[in-house]
């Protein structure tokens, strides 16, 4: 983990249109080549005293398919308020990556108890580590959420920067990670994304990026068509969990997955989940695949 260094205390969230503005002078900014021993910007930004938008919150339910009867919000909305720490963060003149080669590989959430639309909230967030990858360079960034001083909400949003000219180390090994099938799951739902699903997602989210708006832009950056958010992929499946296990989300528990491969859009779309007897209320494994069994989404719901 890297050690903050300083805290910047802000009066509200950045504006999202001026740092969306900033977006194509960084997307391919000169990269640099860092040593193992570098690290990224040691600096935490604190934003205090923020309420809810409720339009956007319930937006954000409406696309996402979160059904909860009460005031609860859906712990993935707390990360897209979030979103333009994320951004600052991402735009600091000594970050060392273009953001042109930046994939969102994983996210973990862990909620300590049920926020509502009525709380008010700190946020507090800071790059957490970086380490080489087989294809790049691994980082993460840090978000902790306060209400009255007590701990509601964390997330580890990890990224890769994808340059192997960048790595300066021998010790690299080839990704033995596991890709998770259907087998032994039972099936929770169905879903048909359609092609506008990224726009509707980025209007409630604030996450603009091209290669889920349309397909011209995603050819932009070498996709075939646009693809799904990867958040909203792991928000619907939230949203899908909590319908058949509810009193699971009024519980501590933690959230993580791995986001595998692209999820094209149009497609159609099934929840795969797998429990063991003995760990019914304790924990989920699921994953998202499409009609051709490909797995685009990994993850594990633990009560704690």
């Amino acid at each position: 983990m890297l050690q903050i260094q300083s805290t910047v205390e802000l009066s509200s969230f950045p504006s999202l249109k001026f740092l969306l503005a900033r977006l194509p002078f960084s997307f391919f900014k000169k990269g640099k080549k860092i040593e193992i021993t570098n690290s990224l910007p040691r600096l935490e930004y604190v934003i205090d005293g923020i309420r809810v938008n409720t339009d956007k919150c319930y937006a954000f339910h409406q696309v996402t398919k979160w059904h909860s009867k009460t005031a609860l919000i859906h712990p993935c909305f707390i990360h897209t308020i979030a979103f333009p720490l994320h951004l600052t963060l991402l735009l600091l003149p000594n970050f060392p990556f273009p953001l042109f080669g930046l994939i969102h590989i994983g996210n973990k959430i862990t909620q300590y108890r049920p926020i509502t639309i009525n709380e008010s909230l700190q946020f507090r967030c800071n790059f957490a580590d970086l380490k080489p990858h087989p294809k790049g360079w691994e980082f993460s960034i840090e978000v902790r959420v306060y209400s009255s001083n007590e701990l509601v909400w964390e997330s580890l949003s990890t990224n890769l920067y994808t340059n192997t000219k960048a790595i300066d180390t021998p010790n690299n090994k080839k990704n033995k990670n596991y890709t998770p099938s259907s087998s032994g799951g039972s099936n929770y739902g169905a879903f048909q994304l359609e092609s506008n699903i990224g726009r509707q997602f980025a209007r409630c989210s604030g996450d603009y990026n091209p290669i889920h708006l349309n397909k011209w832009l995603a050819k932009l950056f070498g996709l075939k068509v646009q693809i799904a958010h990867g958040m909203w992929s792991k928000s619907w499946c939230i949203s899908t969990l909590q319908l058949r296990h509810p009193s699971l989300f009024e519980k501590s528990f933690s959230v993580e997955v791995s986001f595998k491969r692209p999820l094209y859009l149009p497609n159609n779309i099934n929840l795969f989940v797998k429990k063991s007897d003995a760990q019914l209320d304790s924990k989920l494994q699921f994953s998202i695949e499409s009609q051709n069994l490909n797995c685009h989404l990994f993850g594990v719901l633990k009560v704690l």
